[in-house]
């Protein structure tokens, strides 16, 4: 049970670094095209 709930902690951490990235891209991305 314990090792479940570290997977899914590690997971949601990823998804979180993943949604940071993408979101720090699309906001580079519309300054360079302005």
């Amino acid at each position: 049970m314990l090792r479940v709930l570290v997977l899914i902690d590690v997971l949601i951490d990823v998804l979180i670094d993943v949604l940071i990235v993408r979101l720090i891209d699309s906001v580079t991305a519309v300054q360079f095209a302005q």
